[in-house]
């Protein structure tokens, strides 16, 4: 955002420091509402601050499973979630960190479910028959809604001032407790479409929570949004711009009849959780659901073809026990404020993470160096969550062990892919880590195997990761190549072991049943120590047979 208080300094000339500091407080606690905006979805057109982005809905998380008839799971959501997305119409952020949040109100929460979670289904059921907003005022039930939504019991509605030519009504609501803890002011209004310049406008009711940053003064904001943002309010084309196709990709000749529910119902998650967003899009392969705000939808022709190969990798070394019907969803950010407002504080430290409870793969954007080190550190990242999201769904959703998990994302995190070959080098990092850790004789193979993720992303996560990607490496590369052949078989075991227990750590003994973990240490450590040995293994193009999935 531009300095307004460098521009303010010129015209005045001479000014004080002090009067500086003070119009610089002033003009950055400014809430204003410049930028035009249409929302296709709802029909409508309003003003939002000038230097805000859009904010994606959360996709809801999973909350429990049931089975289904053919053997797979149904993912279960609370109602109250869906419902919230069901209503959802568009959010948006400025640079000093106010929200404007807006919502349709036209359904109540659906009150006749016989459990608190319900599958996507269930609710698209459920939500036909709960109570509708009635277009005339009735407090009561305006209150009510306001209520579920905001989770909040005590909450109050009063007329909000004088009424716009535009609308057909205004509340202000009072929800006390919410109000102090998130600083905002809720408001319901609805369009008049009495008006000949209004009559495509739609007719429902819409909530509008503004949450403010600390420095903005709540009575100059209120006064801002009375003036500037309802009397703004219009009616907007109500037509669909949402691009499911970035120039220059060749979609997959797959007709959608051949799509699996789970496919289709993945795809309409993404779809309602970037409706009336201007600047996201979506595509779709064989295996992958790509959605994205980036300026350079060539980034995203990079993951689609990449990812579809290295899929091929995934599936080569560990080939799903039954067929993946569900399609992997990857949320590509554009900037790492947005990555970081969608994730939340708790993973700040992070490139990307594939959240299993919502189904998503969530990657932020390389700021850093030229823009072919931007992308290929990017591609790193997915590489390395895709493996997490593949071997969810190649397992059946079972959990994994830390050293397999994290140590095969770490693998193919280095991975050179294109569509005539697969090559995986040494970690220039973790190889150092590693081989320090074997110089000191810090290698704890024992402790590893059975280590948490807690304990694995604790205070000695850098040796964590190296030692496990060491071990996937060595087993990868090296132990084929090994004239015992002893170890080749333990990856595969644990597989095969995972499937059959459900039980990481039982998957593990299994896997190592019938190896000597000591001499396994001192092989290990001696590999690492070894230049010979480790040229051998990189030497060791164990994809040569590889063919990554087609993109036609």
């Amino acid at each position: 955002m531009k300095n307004k208080t460098f521009y303010a300094l010129h015209r005045i000339l001479i000014i004080s420091f002090a009067s500086f500091l003070l119009l610089g407080a002033s003009s950055s606690s400014r809430l204003r509402f410049l930028k035009n905006t249409d929302l296709p979805d709802t029909g409508l057109r309003v003003k939002i601050m000038p230097d805000s982005t859009e904010t994606p809905f959360p996709p809801p998380s999973i909350r429990g499973q049931l089975p289904s008839e053919d053997g797979g799971r149904i993912d279960l959501y609370m109602i109250a979630d869906l419902w919230r997305q069901n209503q959802h119409a568009g959010q948006w952020i400025d640079e000093d960190g106010n929200v404007l949040l807006l919502a349709t109100m036209k359904k109540l929460p659906p009150v006749n479910a016989s459990r608190p979670v319900v599958s996507y289904e269930e609710f698209s059921e459920l939500i036909e028959t709960a109570e509708n907003i009635p277009l005339e005022l009735d407090n009561e039930k305006l209150i009510k809604w306001v209520s579920a939504y905001i989770g909040e019991e005590n909450v109050t509605a009063q007329a909000a001032g004088k009424l716009p030519r535009n609308l057909a009504g205004l509340l202000k609501f009072n929800a006390s407790s919410y109000e102090q803890k998130k600083r905002s002011l809720i408001y319901a209004f609805r369009i008049n479409t009495t008006s000949l310049s209004m009559r495509n406008a739609p007719p429902d009711w819409f909530l509008a929570i503004f949450t403010l940053a600390p420095s903005v003064d709540l009575a100059d904001a209120q006064k801002s949004i009375g003036q500037n943002f309802f009397p703004a309010l219009a009616a907007a084309p109500a037509t669909s711009r949402i691009s499911t196709s970035p120039g220059g990709i060749t979609r997959p000749d797959t007709s959608d009849s051949e799509k699996s529910d789970e496919f289709k119902e993945s795809r309409d998650q993404v779809k309602n959780s970037i409706k009336n967003m201007q600047d996201w899009w979506f595509s779709e392969t064989d295996n992958y659901i790509i959605l994205s705000n980036l300026k350079r939808k060539s980034q995203v022709s990079s993951i689609e073809k990449q990812m579809e190969l290295i899929r091929g990798a995934y599936e080569q070394f560990m080939p799903p026990k039954k067929e993946i019907t569900a399609v992997s969803v990857i949320r590509v950010f554009n900037t790492p404020e947005e990555y970081l407002q969608f994730v939340g504080p708790e993973l700040q430290w992070s490139a990307g993470v594939w959240m299993s409870g919502k189904k998503e793969m969530v990657i932020r954007p390389v700021e850093w160096g030229k823009k072919k080190d931007q992308e290929e550190q990017m591609m790193q990242t997915i590489y390395h969550e895709g493996f997490h999201q593949y071997v969810f769904y190649a397992m059946d959703q079972k959990h994994t062990s830390a050293w397999f998990n994290e140590g095969h994302a770490c693998f193919y995190e280095n991975s050179q892919v294109s569509r005539s070959h697969l090559i995986v080098e040494e970690d220039p990092h973790r190889s150092e880590v590693i081989t320090e850790m074997a110089e000191k004789n810090r290698i704890d193979v024992k402790k590893m195997l059975h280590m948490s993720y807690q304990e694995f992303y604790g205070a000695n996560k850098t040796e964590n990761y190296s030692l496990a990607w060491g071990m996937v490496y060595y087993l990868m590369k090296y132990a084929p190549k090994d004239k015992d052949q002893k170890y080749v078989k333990i990856l595969e075991k644990y597989g095969d072991a995972l499937w059959e227990s459900g039980d990481p750590d039982q998957a593990t003994d299994d896997a190592f049943a019938e190896i000597d973990i000591d001499q396994f240490k001192e092989d290990f450590t001696e590999f690492w120590l070894s230049r010979t040995k480790r040229n051998s293994a990189s030497k060791n193009r164990i994809f040569k047979e590889y063919q990554g999935t087609s993109i036609r």
